[in-house]
């Protein structure tokens, strides 16, 4: 599964915030995730020889990956949200590749589970919803066709304190 987007190809903003595209992944048996798909810029999967393991990292950030002849980081996101661990070890990892003005990353997460709309009639608050410590990673909390989304502000993300400690 491939997931391309292009700023050429992006709805104007007035529907944009009326009903947006989002990338639906499982983080945990309790948790769904939901990316703005105007920040994917691929989905790919990958095998471990692919990575470039760093020493002295935190334990969250997996290493380094050759991505379109650049060098991209990759994240295990349920590990750097402190949640349960779903995934694992494994062989083969499901990569969001996301550009944000931080730039390109890659973010390991246990499943895919496709794409969505998102009506803004559906948006709330993620107060109260998630623990604090969740927080600051979310824009929003979305209930839609029976399924609960936790909507991730990935500018937040790529700043956290998590990654950038030795």
């Amino acid at each position: 599964m491939i997931i391309h987007t292009s700023k050429d190809t992006l709805l104007t903003s007035e529907i944009r915030d009326l009903n947006t595209g989002y990338l639906k992944v499982k983080l945990s048996p309790q948790f769904m995730g939901a990316f703005p798909v105007e920040q994917v810029q691929e989905v790919i999967v990958v095998g471990l020889e692919s990575l470039t393991i760093i020493p002295n990292m935190p334990s969250c950030v997996l290493g380094l990956m050759n991505w379109h002849s650049r060098i991209i980081w990759l994240v295990d996101l349920p590990k750097m949200l402190g949640l349960e661990l779903y995934h694992g070890k494994q062989k083969m990892y499901n990569v969001v590749v996301i550009n944000c003005e931080q730039g390109v990353f890659g973010l390991v997460v246990p499943e895919l589970k496709g794409t969505t709309r998102l009506f803004t009639e559906n948006l709330d608050s993620h107060h109260g919803k998630v623990d604090s410590h969740l927080s600051p990673y979310i824009r929003g909390y979305c209930q839609q066709a029976e399924e609960n989304f936790l909507i991730f502000d990935v500018a937040a993300m790529m700043q956290s304190p998590i990654l950038h400690q030795r």
